[in-house]
């Protein structure tokens, strides 16, 4: 093996070590992402909130990133976050039932969020759902954050929770807090 090899297999092995260390989430921490343009006093709010309920041995970190669809992906691709809550206008484009926890259990009249008609024949399309339903069964609005607006428009904000995460009570537990009023 040449030297100039032997350099590229040692930059190689070095790159993807650093890739691989860069993306693993840290074992004591539970990670909620939010894809909206909530100012920093509702974070802080929501922060209060969901740290209530985490044991102390778990550290809460929010991410905040700009409400755009394709960062959205890419989080939900690399299984980040154990509870991703985002901006209404997003959660056709990500919604996948069979990827997602059934929230249902933790659904009332105040934080239902209900298909629209091009929801639905989007998600019958794809094979999402297969009957006519009026509801989403895998996410609910996020309570008491409607007072903040973007744009002189309220800001509405949905959550769901990934199969992928470990922590599934934890998630359970935080998001009744966040979706009851």
């Amino acid at each position: 093996m040449s030297n100039k090899s032997k350099s590229m297999s040692i930059l190689l092995a070095i790159i993807l070590l650093l890739l691989l260390t860069g993306c693993q989430k840290e074992e004591n921490s539970f990670d909620i992402l939010v894809f909206s343009s909530l100012p920093d006093e509702a974070l802080e709010e929501m922060k209060g909130l969901a740290k209530s309920e985490l044991p102390t041995d778990l550290e809460l970190k929010i991410s905040q990133y700009p409400p755009v669809a394709e960062r959205l992906i890419v989080e939900i691709v690399s299984h980040a976050g154990d509870i991703l809550i985002m901006d209404r206008e997003f959660l056709a484009a990500v919604y996948d039932s069979k990827e997602l926890y059934d929230l249902t259990e933790f659904r009332n009249e105040d934080n239902t969020i209900e298909l629209t008609s091009f929801e639905l024949e989007a998600l019958l399309a794809d094979g999402e759902i297969t009957e006519e339903v009026e509801v989403y069964d895998n996410a609910l609005k996020v309570i008491n954050f409607d007072v903040y607006y973007n744009e002189s428009e309220p800001i509405e904000l949905v959550a769901i929770i990934p199969k992928y995460i470990d922590e599934k009570e934890i998630a359970f537990s935080i998001i009744n807090k966040l979706v009851q009023k």
